[in-house]
């Protein structure tokens, strides 16, 4: 998304582009409304690549799996069946609407992790490092524009 807010002004050179990494924020996604072919991604290193893309540039706010590609949710997470990969279904640590077998919308992650341009982030190890140079106490937190998780006991 970053390197997507940076190119805004060359994004009339570009047929078609995915974006990965990270949730593209709604006011980027309002930035981009309507320019050209743009997909959001979702993928994780355990499904080698991107199995679901939304097409911001239209605004749709749901992903779509690619072909051969199913979810289901397991403990309130996202669960990906992807045949070709594994026989297990792959269970993710993100919270979900499940639109149908082949739909979600995302909704946050179910634990503490920053996803920060794709490099996952402890904040917990982020503060035992810092906490050296602070006397004050401290917390490390993501900033998210999405709204937090509604089925969070």
């Amino acid at each position: 998304p970053l390197q997507l807010e940076k190119s805004l002004l060359f994004l009339h050179k570009v047929k078609c582009l995915i974006v990965g990494g990270s949730p593209i924020n709604d006011s980027l996604a309002k930035q981009v409304f309507g320019l050209s072919n743009i997909y959001e991604t979702y993928g994780m290193t355990e499904t080698v690549s991107h199995v679901a893309v939304k097409k911001v540039s239209i605004g749709e706010k749901s992903f779509s799996a690619l072909p051969g590609i199913k979810f289901s949710v397991k403990n309130d997470c996202l669960e990906i069946l992807v045949p070709f990969i594994s026989k297990i279904p792959i269970l993710t640590n993100d919270n979900v609407d499940l639109i149908s077998k082949t739909e979600f919308k995302w909704v946050g992650r179910n634990d503490f992790i920053i996803n920060s341009a794709g490099i996952k982030l402890n904040p917990e190890e982020i503060e035992n490092y810092l906490s050296s140079f602070f006397v004050t106490p401290f917390a490390i937190a993501s900033i998210t524009p999405f709204p937090p998780p509604q089925n969070v006991k």
